[in-house]
């Protein structure tokens, strides 16, 4: 099955439920923003945790971080918890540079994830890629001399503004 027969099947299970009074209380809890952006590219890899929020209120303890696509998951660092709101759930990983990554919240098979009410969230794909190299990387493997602020590349790398590589000229 294709991802987008998947998506496709799993949207005609909520829409096409047959449920007659389907209102946002009783529909089960979606996924409505995730850090990273699922679908962003060049992510630091220093980034810590992966956070998903959902529309609802989500069962205490419950949740279900599922693997992708072989060698797509990150390390994990640490337990799961949820915020203090209670829809935000927070995952500590350790990311590498120039990878892409994929994180199935619940999944089609099943999960955990659920609102107070027990309702099963619908599963949601987390993907994004970090970018290769980040700036403190590259300050690190810099020699001592390409560390000085008269290295246009290194400070294009940084990201300093065009005015501050052009004061560091003078």
């Amino acid at each position: 099955m294709t991802l987008g027969v998947m998506l496709v099947t799993i949207v005609g299970v909520v829409v096409g439920s047959g449920e007659p009074n389907l209102a946002v209380g009783s529909a089960p809890p979606v996924v409505i923003k995730t850090v990273p952006e699922s679908g962003a590219t060049g992510i630091d890899s220093s980034t810590a945790e992966l956070r998903v929020t959902f529309s609802k209120t989500m069962k205490p303890g419950a949740w279900s971080w599922n693997k992708g696509p072989e060698g797509t998951f990150p390390k994990s660092t640490g337990q799961p918890r949820y915020d203090k709101d209670g829809r935000t759930c927070v995952l500590p990983v350790s990311l590498l540079p120039g990878k892409t990554y994929a994180v199935w919240i619940n999944s089609p098979s099943g999960g955990s994830f659920q609102d107070v009410e027990g309702r099963r969230a619908i599963p949601y794909l987390v993907i994004f890629a970090t970018r290769k190299t980040t700036a403190a990387t590259n300050i690190e493997n810099a020699s001592p001399g390409d560390r000085q602020p008269s290295n246009k590349a290194l400070q294009r790398t940084i990201g300093l503004p065009r005015f501050a590589r052009v004061a560091a000229r003078r």
